[in-house]
């Protein structure tokens, strides 16, 4: 039988074999508290070849470890999600343990664009395998002139994991943007906003979604649970 060694910060050894058997219950990797667990997720990407990138806990907006008592999922999430013109990218991705398992999520696709160049660091088209995305300094001031247009100047992207999640698909003068909730068993709609490229002003009326706390206006905000607690999942702190 196959098997490999993750080894955490702290020189634990964290085993898994092509079965999902590991040398931890699901109580004992509880009791190794959430910086440990996030340390093994990561190693356990690392090890993922097929995934392409080297990635960091500083490539995320939040790092949520949860469990429903019968696994532990470590969600590596970004809050809002820029897709550049013409492009396909997967954004977040869920490490379950003990499996060892690695999803990737919140993919998104944008149509639109450069005359059918497909976006350089996106693949060769719509067919090839979806790569992790790495915002570029041009694409941060983008994200930053979309949320200040919508929410105001004070509000950060990365202090918490919001229940909504903002795309933004770059359009040739302006921004299309979506919020809907990842929870699929969501009643809200989602709200809608197109943004000026160059003056960040907010174009015609935005449809903007009553489901959505609205005061105080907290960006990411919903009534609905999100994905993970609908399933029955709680944090680990």
């Amino acid at each position: 039988m196959m098997s490999s060694t993750i080894t955490t910060d702290i020189n634990k050894a964290f085993k898994l074999d092509t079965i999902g058997n590991t040398t931890y219950t699901i109580q004992e990797l509880k009791k190794l508290g959430k910086n440990e667990l996030i340390d093994i997720a990561i190693n356990i990407i690392k090890q993922k070849k097929h995934l392409g990138k080297i990635i960091y806990r500083e490539d995320f907006d939040f790092i949520k470890v949860v469990t429903d008592n019968r696994k532990i999922i470590v969600s590596f999430e970004r809050n809002v999600l820029y897709v550049p013109l013409y492009a396909k990218f997967y954004y977040n991705l869920e490490v379950e343990l003990p499996s060892g398992k690695v999803k990737q999520k919140s993919n998104r696709n944008n149509c639109y664009g450069k005359n059918g160049h497909f976006h350089k660091d996106s693949g060769v088209d719509f067919y090839s395998k979806t790569k992790f995305y790495i915002p570029t300094k041009e694409h941060t001031k983008y994200i930053n002139l979309v949320v200040k247009a919508i929410y105001g100047s004070s509000i950060e992207i990365n202090t918490r994991a919001w229940d909504l999640k903002m795309t933004i698909f770059e359009e040739n003068d302006h921004f299309y943007v979506e919020e809907k909730a990842e929870n699929p068993n969501s009643k809200s709609s989602g709200s809608y906003y197109k943004i000026h490229k160059e003056t960040g002003e907010i174009i015609g009326t935005p449809k903007i979604e009553t489901h959505f706390t609205s005061a105080p206006k907290i960006p990411g905000v919903s009534k609905d649970q999100n994905r993970l607690e609908a399933l029955g999942f709680r944090e680990i702190f």
